[in-house]
């Protein structure tokens, strides 16, 4: 009877063990270099020495892009992309981590759990870069859309040729990214995410429709294509009552001539409604319209052949008014506790592309930040004071330090490169929110570093346009200020490199996010953020408006 017992116990624990390990029967190892690479007969995963996944292949198609845009497939970001320690492997799981981030992938025959875990006293974030394949996806109401879309989710499934992947735990999607779709998970502080994978082949179901949304898309060039101005688009004022809006496109027709003019009430100068010739060079067309500061107006395009008029189309929503450039840590971006809206619905954002009311959150961040920002109140404090629509281009990322933004480096191209779409006497100037990640450094350092990006925007761009630094160090209300950072803020007025921005240190107690414990703001202190902003900024602005 012992016997029996016995060898029951073992045979029990003989089938236990082979059930635990059939995962890891079904998926294999090998190693490539420092990396890994999982495989199984459902796909391919490479792990590459610098903790990042670089590939997966599902069904043989690659769903991972890892070479454009600095992309590496899977990884963390915070002032940059983290480099993790080489993959190790225990059982059927492989890990990755870092002083700020760590990333273990659990590895099973029909799909993955990711967990990642943000160790640093920071925002991170993980980014997936879906490669220039992967042309389809499945939302969270079940819709299958073209890639790449923008929106805020948590589910997504994508779809590669005959394959597909799910992937769950996400905070936002968006895109393009040099062509691409980017996938969003925030981190907070101490978090530790849990991302599940779901692959294989598509459905059957699905399969005709991904088909159809996968052909190119068939172009129908409309009659005239009007390449600006663009809806909510804010041109910057030449002066207090004058200024220009810039017409551009091209027509498929037989035109002789391509006619242009500006509609509506100016608040300063004159608006005048005739029709105006803009130079018309083969099928394209370019040229300025004279207009009063103000808005919104509408703008009217017609192409003419002779005396007939061929086709017509118009632009509501364009304004001449005020323009800036937003840059910075966190408290510049859509890191504050509130979602706020502008009361004027004059105040329009610019993402490099798209111009849109700017209602939060603030599209075109490097960080891609989904909470409240101070634009919307800065916005309005303008409009009130001047009458004119105000644009807003905002492009910064949290947590990051001047160093990250030096010459050559991601952020100061990414900052460049609105500063370059909008062009030569395109915007005011350039409002800079940052110096809490670096009140640790020297102040010397801290003022040289800021001074070399500030030269190093206006010689890229070139021509010479003013930079407005705020006074910045606050981390919470136990270490309200710091010398370091705030000294050589002011220096920076004080020497002509920069022009005076808000002492935004004096913004304690219940402006400050957490029932005032945070280092972001509360709602109450985004409006009053934005308010201080504009006070500085209108103050100036008063002093130099000419007619």
């Amino acid at each position: 009877m012992k016997y029996h017992r016995t060898s029951l116990l073992l045979a029990l624990a003989v089938l236990v063990s082979v059930a635990s390990l059939a995962p890891a029967e079904s998926v294999t190892f090998k190693q490539k270099g420092a990396g890994l690479i999982a495989s199984c007969p459902a796909y391919e995963a490479e792990i590459a020495e610098d903790g990042c996944m670089t590939s997966l292949k599902v069904g043989g198609a690659e769903f991972l892009n890892a070479v454009i845009g600095g992309s590496r497939g899977v990884y963390f970001y915070q002032t940059g992309i983290a480099r993790l320690s080489a993959p190790k492997r225990t059982g059927n799981a492989i890990t990755a981590q870092c002083d700020t981030s760590e990333i273990k992938y659990e590895f099973t025959p029909t799909g993955m759990v990711w967990t990642a875990t943000n160790k640093s006293n920071a925002a991170n974030i993980l980014f997936i870069i879906l490669d220039s394949g992967v042309r389809v996806m499945r939302n969270d109401k079940g819709e299958l859309l073209r890639a790449p879309v923008t929106a805020e989710a948590a589910v997504s499934e994508w779809f590669c040729g005959a394959s597909r992947l799910k992937i769950t735990g996400s905070n936002r999607l968006w895109g393009p990214f040099y062509g691409l779709q980017v996938w969003q998970c925030d981190l907070a502080v101490g978090e530790a995410r849990q991302i599940t994978i779901e692959l294989g082949p598509i459905a059957k179901e699905d399969a005709a429709k991904v088909a159809e949304l996968m052909k190119p898309k068939v172009f129908s060039e409309p009659p005239i294509t009007l390449l600006s101005p663009r809806a909510y688009q804010v041109f910057q004022r030449a002066t207090k009552s004058s200024g220009t809006v810039y017409v551009a496109g091209r027509t498929k027709l037989e035109a002789d001539a391509v006619q242009a003019r500006v509609v509506g009430t100016a608040t300063f100068g004159t608006i005048d409604p005739k029709w105006v010739a803009i130079p018309l060079t083969g099928r394209s067309f370019s040229g300025v319209l004279p207009a009063g500061a103000g808005g919104w107006y509408k703008v009217d395009v017609r192409a003419m052949k002779g005396d007939k008029e061929l086709s017509a189309m118009s632009v509501e929503n364009v304004g001449v008014g005020e323009v800036f450039v937003g840059a910075g840590q966190s408290n510049s971006t859509n890191c504050g506790e509130a979602q706020l809206q502008t009361a004027s619905k004059k105040v329009a954002t610019f993402d490099g592309a798209v111009w849109r009311i700017a209602d939060d959150p603030q599209p075109g961040c490097h960080d891609g930040s989904g909470g409240g920002s101070f634009w919307p109140s800065f916005g309005d404090e303008m409009y009130a004071r001047f009458k004119v629509p105000i644009g807003v281009a905002v492009t910064g990322h949290g947590g990051t330090s001047v160093s990250a933004w030096q010459p050559g480096g991601e952020l100061f191209n990414w900052m460049e490169t609105r500063i370059l779409v909008l062009g030569r006497n395109g915007f005011r100037g350039v409002m800079w929110h940052q110096g809490e990640s670096d009140v640790a450094m020297t102040s010397d350092m801290y003022f040289e570093q800021m001074v070399t990006m500030i030269v190093g925007s206006k010689e890229r761009a070139g021509w010479d346009f003013p930079w407005f630094v705020a006074q910045v160090s606050y981390l919470n209300p136990q270490a309200q200020t710091f010398a370091s950072t705030r000294d050589a803020q002011k220096r920076l007025w004080d020497e002509g490199f920069a022009l005076e921005g808000p002492d935004t240190d004096k913004l304690g107690g219940d402006n400050r996010d957490g029932g005032g414990a945070g280092i972001h703001f509360s709602a109450k202190g985004l409006k009053e953020h934005g308010r201080v902003w504009a006070e500085k900024v209108g103050g100036w602005l008063n002093g130099i408006l000419k007619d």
